[in-house]
């Protein structure tokens, strides 16, 4: 049923040209065309929900009267956000970060044609400058290692698909005007948000998706105060994870019980 729905929403966007990767094998390296130019990307499912909550629903559109708006996005993937922020607004200044080596290449591959209005980084965002483990999925998946993030340093075999990534500090570069802030860093978000608190008055809107993993400390209370204390009133969308009797059973995607997008915004 999610598949025909995500096919009707392409179908009825005229993105014909994409309708056959909702069924596509996942994982799968492939060249499309996006605003009339090569496109690549790595896994047909991950894809095809991004350009939907970008694209489509444009998640992340917003209005500002400055010609050249400042955006940090924080968690770039393969630069689906970032040719939709050059579309919006083709002299926005933009910042992007993307961990993961693979994704990383593709990005800057992607964005090529407006890089002199972008600055793309290989490196996590984290309360500190240091060195993380970071698990590769391939996809939309990639994350900081769980033992990390919980302030746990424990001896454990690393996955094949585990390396490590340069992180530097987000607080740092929330030193002027800011017109939209992207978090998405699958699961190290209150870690860097709880480290930015001071300075997110230099923000005017901020994305942030929140990832509840099972059997971890549901810390959704928290991000939600630091936000109310920066001052932003905020909207909150399901993303992903949906149970329908959850009193009885929850459903879990890719470890998680609960994915949210925060849309935090002043007025």
């Amino acid at each position: 049923m999610y598949k025909f729905k995500q096919f009707f929403q392409l179908f009825r966007l005229k993105a014909y040209s994409f309708l056959g990767l909702v069924w596509a094998k996942r994982f799968q390296s492939k060249t499309l065309t996006l605003n009339n130019r090569k496109f690549k990307i790595t896994d047909s499912a991950s894809f095809v929900a991004m350009y939907l909550d970008i694209f489509g629903y444009q998640g992340y559109k917003f209005e500002t009267k400055k010609v050249e708006p400042y955006i940090i996005d924080c968690g770039a993937n393969i630069g689906l956000s970032l040719v939709y922020f050059n579309q919006l607004y083709p002299n926005a200044k933009i910042i992007a970060f993307e961990p993961d080596p693979k994704l990383f290449e593709i990005c800057k591959t992607n964005t090529a044609y407006f890089q002199e209005k972008l600055k793309l980084y290989p490196y996590a965002v984290w309360n500190e400058e240091t060195t993380l483990y970071f698990e590769s999925e391939g996809a939309d998946g990639g994350k900081v290692e769980k033992e990390k993030i919980e302030g746990e340093i424990i001896n454990k075999e690393i996955s094949k698909n585990t390396i490590e990534v340069k992180a530097v500090r987000l607080q740092k570069y929330l030193n002027q005007r800011i017109d939209l802030l992207k978090i998405d860093i699958e699961g190290a978000e209150i870690t860097v948000l709880e480290d930015c608190r001071d300075s997110l008055h230099w923000v005017g809107n901020l994305f942030v998706e929140f990832h509840s993993f099972e059997n971890s400390p549901q810390r959704l209370g928290q991000l939600l105060s630091i936000l109310e204390n920066a001052g932003f009133r905020y909207y909150i969308r399901s993303e992903g994870v949906w149970s329908k009797k959850p009193f009885i059973s929850r459903d879990l995607a890719a470890g998680m019980d609960i994915q949210l997008g925060i849309w935090a915004y002043r007025i």
